[in-house]
């Protein structure tokens, strides 16, 4: 059986977590189909990196959006009350390439909410896994904005809002990685959470000090709620501490601006892309999530849990695990910057032992394997409900 996979961003290097939850659903897919994958991406993408995500397909075509595309985008997204975002990464090579394609011929699935919109567009019933909602992430952005960007944001929220409950009648299985989705209506998707690679349970002992008279943010540093966590941690809660104690961001692609904090800053530490951090992450005092905007569950909080480390999260990073689960312990919720900095201060004085609750908690909630199980379940149905 024939499958199309569509993507709006190219997944690899493996530096994020839409990569390296995305490289998972090709797996997958590549195991049961005759993958074919169709990928819109802004950016020139490494040749290196091309011939490596040939390996995981039958077929592989690239798209990089022109002006021209945008534009035509743009308008048919307005004409039909879709969010007017994906404009950014249409493509009307990809679109007339396969609008003709027949849903009896070929399984359709995407990954990310931008790849719905194309879908639907296409008049085709997809699997999608959504990841997170874009309609929180948008509403989220908008809090935190200036005020012509609050209205932007605010819109395109809204347009996504009701393209998300729109979309639902028109596909098979629709996915979430959290539980951030009580607008939509329910028996209409699943949640299947993140998983974390398993060798993060096994790093039982590390004799790698590298951030141990320190803490740690963990993310792609380019992902501007990274960014703005970063820049908010440095102005309010940093000049709290002691100066022995300092803050790594350990992440690829990093911002100029981060990357200037680190110049400026004897106590900030920008590592910039590291192929194995956690062996060193495993000795820090302790991990750091002062997210303010985003959506979803972080993976920064749930590989540092999985290492069993005190892990310190704003009331945005732990809204969904406070919603879905009985929280560990080591997941401490900082309200404030005095209680951010107070926190840091009792860990660098009481050096911890590995907290096998978190790591437990970990190991049941979000695997890989779970993750496998219930999206080849799933897969199944969708088969079954063509075949009907």
């Amino acid at each position: 059986m024939k499958a199309v996979l569509i993507l709006t961003k190219f997944p690899l290097p493996l530096t994020s977590g839409y990569a390296i939850k995305t490289m998972r659903l090709i797996n997958i897919l590549n195991s049961r189909y005759s993958l074919e994958i169709h990928c819109i991406d802004r950016t020139e993408v490494n040749s290196e990196l091309i011939q490596e995500l040939r390996l995981h397909c039958d077929s592989l075509y690239i798209y990089k959006p022109s002006i021209y595309d945008k534009v035509v985008g743009f308008v048919r997204l307005f004409l039909k009350r879709l969010p007017l975002s994906v404009s950014l990464f249409w493509s009307e090579e990809l679109f007339k390439s396969l609008k003709n394609r027949h849903e009896e011929d070929y399984l359709f699935f995407g990954s990310v909410g931008r790849s719905a919109v194309i879908c639907y567009l296409m008049q085709v019933k997809a699997f999608i896994d959504f990841a997170d909602s874009l309609y929180h992430s948008y509403l989220n952005f908008s809090r935190e904005s200036s005020p012509l960007l609050k209205l932007v944001y605010k819109t395109e929220s809204n347009l996504f809002y009701k393209f998300e409950q729109r979309f639902l009648v028109n596909s098979f299985g629709t996915f979430f990685n959290s539980s951030e989705i009580d607008h939509l209506p329910n028996n209409s998707h699943k949640v299947v959470p993140h998983g974390v690679n398993d060798s993060l349970f096994e790093i039982s002992e590390s004799v790698d000090y590298t951030f141990s008279d320190g803490i740690v943010f963990i993310g792609k540093m380019s992902y501007i709620p990274n960014i703005l966590a970063v820049k908010w941690f440095v102005k309010h809660v940093l000049p709290m501490l002691p100066l022995e104690i300092k803050l790594y961001v350990v992440g690829s692609d990093p911002h100029p601006s981060i990357v200037s904090m680190g110049e400026s800053s004897s106590n900030i530490v920008i590592t910039g892309f590291v192929d194995n951090p956690y062996p060193a992450i495993r000795n820090c005092i302790c991990t750091v999530a002062p997210v303010t905007v985003g959506a979803g569950i972080q993976n920064k909080v749930i590989e540092s849990l999985a290492l069993g480390l005190p892990t310190l999260v704003s009331p945005m990073a732990s809204e969904i695990f406070v919603k879905q689960y009985q929280l560990p312990s080591a997941l401490e919720i900082c309200s404030t910057p005095e209680e951010w900095a107070s926190r840091i201060r009792n860990h660098a004085k009481n050096k911890f032992a590995r907290n096998i609750e978190a790591i437990n908690f970990t190991k049941k909630n979000f695997s890989w394997r779970a993750y496998y199980a219930e999206m080849s379940s799933c897969m199944d149905t969708y088969e079954k409900k063509l075949n009907d």
